[in-house]
């Protein structure tokens, strides 16, 4: 059996969603104690990428993922809109819409792909190692609808 620290939940999408994700991931970090800035950092990213199905999949399942393999943190979130995930340019005079360069800007890696009739995007931040766990996960590519997504192998 292999170690590899992770969590997964599933949610519907409604304006509750980003901030009962935002304390999951919170709540989970704090007992992984996982360093402040590194949770900060994965708090608002992931956040950002559950609004952005709140906004773009209405009514979509949201799938979220999240964990740390060696000295990577990734989290994934997987809903039922196809369409990809696209960064708007920078503008001094939007009020809306940074989400996505947030992730890009902030993160170590940030990707997305067609995943059954949706897609998962996902990121990655680096961070230092969990002590006492070794990480390692084979392929899976099957999420949803099992619950093994195994973000190690993005």
């Amino acid at each position: 059996m292999d170690d590899y620290v992770w969590r997964s939940y599933r949610f519907s999408a409604n304006d509750r969603t980003p901030a009962i994700a935002r304390k999951a991931l919170r709540n989970t970090l704090s007992a992984w104690e996982c360093d402040i800035e590194i949770a900060e950092t994965a708090e608002l990213l992931g956040c950002e990428l559950v609004t952005n199905v709140i906004q773009h999949a209405p009514g979509s399942r949201v799938y979220v993922e999240f964990g740390i393999s060696g000295s990577t943190f990734t989290l994934a979130v997987v809903d039922d809109n196809p369409a990809p995930p696209r960064v708007r340019p920078e503008s001094s005079t939007a009020t809306n819409g940074r989400g996505l360069l947030l992730v890009q800007n902030l993160a170590t890696d940030f990707g997305h792909r067609p995943v059954g009739a949706g897609k998962l995007v996902f990121f990655r931040l680096n961070t230092a190692p969990v002590p006492g766990h070794v990480m390692e996960r084979e392929h899976c590519s099957d999420f949803p609808p099992t619950t093994q997504l195994r973000i190690a192998s993005l």
